[in-house]
């Protein structure tokens, strides 16, 4: 059902194409998920699992453990990993938003990976991942997600504040 939802969307011929969960979608601003879309998607059991162990926290990197499993099936599976900031906020000087405080929230400097599962079910990677230049550690974090990179469909995600 979903993938008919968002396929009835309209494309522009210059819209570069994005996906969400593996399904191609036009980029912009797409028309919201109704409540029982997002519950259905929500109600289904993850096909990986993972956690996250941060080891340290720097001026300018958090070290983190990943580890992940699998639960299902997975063609070509991949770990990818980045630090995020939240509470940014953009003092805008010209345009239509001149004037303006923009506020931006789970800002991420660097992805990093994929790391691939190399035909076993599970797997462990430590790695320092940048954080944004001044970043405050009560507004950072990690992301971690499992994505086929065959389909594009996200196995599992998970965010880990570093405070």
């Amino acid at each position: 059902m979903l993938h008919r939802y968002l396929a009835t969307e309209q494309v522009r011929p210059d819209d570069p194409p994005a996906r969400l969960d593996g399904v191609r979608v036009p980029s912009g601003i797409p028309k919201p998920l109704s409540e029982e879309q997002v519950t259905r998607i929500n109600s289904q059991p993850a096909r990986a699992h993972i956690s996250l162990t941060l080891m340290a926290l720097g001026p300018r990197a958090l070290e983190v453990e990943a580890r992940s499993e699998l639960a299902g099936k997975a063609e070509d599976p991949a770990l990818y990993l980045a630090a995020y900031q939240s509470r940014l906020e953009s003092r805008i000087d010209a345009g239509e938003n001149r004037g303006r405080i923009l506020r931006h929230d789970y800002v991420v400097l660097e992805w990093q990976g994929p790391f691939g599962f190399s035909g076993k079910t599970a797997m462990s990677e430590r790695r320092k991942v940048p954080l944004l230049p001044g970043a405050d550690a009560a507004h950072s974090g990690v992301a971690a997600f499992v994505q086929d990179r065959r389909t594009g469909e996200v196995l599992q995600a998970l965010l880990r504040p570093a405070c």
